[in-house]
């Protein structure tokens, strides 16, 4: 190949990538001119935070070094290395309100995530509490789908937001996007990894096998009932092996956060089944003291519909940006803890 063809080369490549990224633009609506953001059950006062607090931005790098599954383990192989377990907050895409996402997700960020959770919304969130049940109503009344998430996710990693980022979502829209074309828009969008929790068993093999061929991450759930850990892990392994997602005790989410004892064993018998996969906890997790009390037992540390209800507190986009950054800041200053075992 002479030194003109490989310049044309290049530029065709760089094109498609360009004409990729503008089909992904044009999912963006119009934003409404009002939304009706719902109030839910407010916060204990000790559990409120004011914008006024302040805390220092995490140090991120201007640019990623990976991505997918691979910028998925890493983040857990930085977290442990520095002697604590990896901060995971979760966030509904379109809600409060549809224009701002993009801010929330910089502002989690900038409060210390490790990894994001981004709810797509859907019709039937059945593991979901009241309050992420709620944002997904809020967010669907401003059409806010599967393709604006996407969008969303492209706009916040062109805006600086650097650490991994996971597809949260429900089998139905999915489906409906198509596997194949997904795992092809997600490198696009730069979504790292999915988590479905009513994927059915006779499709994982088919999903996993097109995220894996893009390096996307297929993150299983290990239930208080799952008896087939070598099952369950093995499909993390077969897409990058990033991480599993552990349910602390059966119900919703936002449900009251089991004991430590009480979840500690079963912790034990997921990390020796995983090996080198990252175990992440989840459900009923809210406060400080609960990521305090959980991050020794696990690899990572999610909290959800917490994040939600402070959410609430703010009485404007600006307030709801400091909210996120200092209510994730306090939760990320707890998950250095003493840790044993793990990979």
């Amino acid at each position: 190949m002479n030194r003109n063809t490989s310049i044309a080369f290049l530029l065709a490549l760089a094109t498609l990538a360009s004409v990729k990224a503008l089909d992904l633009k044009r999912h963006i609506r119009q934003p409404l001119t009002a939304t009706r953001v719902a109030t839910l059950t407010p916060l204990r006062e000790e559990q409120v935070l004011t914008p006024r607090e302040l805390v220092k931005p995490a140090e991120r790098p201007a640019r990623r070094a990976k991505s997918g599954a691979a910028a998925l383990k890493d983040a857990f192989v930085d977290a442990r290395a520095e002697g604590r377990a990896a901060l995971i907050p979760y966030l509904t895409a379109g809600y409060p309100t549809k224009d701002e996402t993009v801010d929330l997700l910089l502002a989690t960020q900038a409060g210390g995530a490790d990894v994001i959770e981004l709810g797509v919304p859907c019709s039937n969130p059945f593991m979901d509490g009241p309050v992420i049940a709620t944002c997904h109503d809020v967010a669907r009344k401003q059409d806010v789908d599967l393709a604006q998430c996407l969008s969303d996710v492209m706009t916040a990693r062109e805006q600086g937001l650097t650490v991994p980022l996971i597809l949260m979502g429900y089998n139905g829209p999915f489906v409906e996007y198509g596997w194949k074309r997904l795992a092809d828009d997600a490198v696009t969008a730069g979504v790292d990894g999915f988590l479905v929790p009513d994927c059915p068993s006779h499709e994982i093999d088919g999903v996993a096998a097109a995220l894996a061929k893009h390096g996307r991450a297929f993150v299983p759930l290990v239930t208080p009932t799952t008896t087939k850990l070598d099952r369950t892990i093995d499909i993390a392994r077969r897409t990058g092996g990033s991480m599993t997602y552990v349910i602390s005790k059966p119900g919703k989410t936002g449900c009251s956060a089991a004991g430590v004892d009480e979840v500690a064993p079963r912790m034990d018998e997921v990390r020796r089944a995983a090996g080198d996969v990252p175990t992440t906890i989840g459900f009923g997790v809210s406060t400080p003291d609960h990521v305090r009390s959980f991050a020794p037992l696990a690899d990572g540390v999610v909290v959800g519909s917490a994040l939600i209800r402070a959410l609430n507190e703010g009485r404007s986009p600006y307030e709801r940006r400091n909210i996120a950054r200092t209510f994730v800041g306090r939760l990320a200053a707890a998950t250095w803890a003493p840790r044993a075992g793990g990979f």
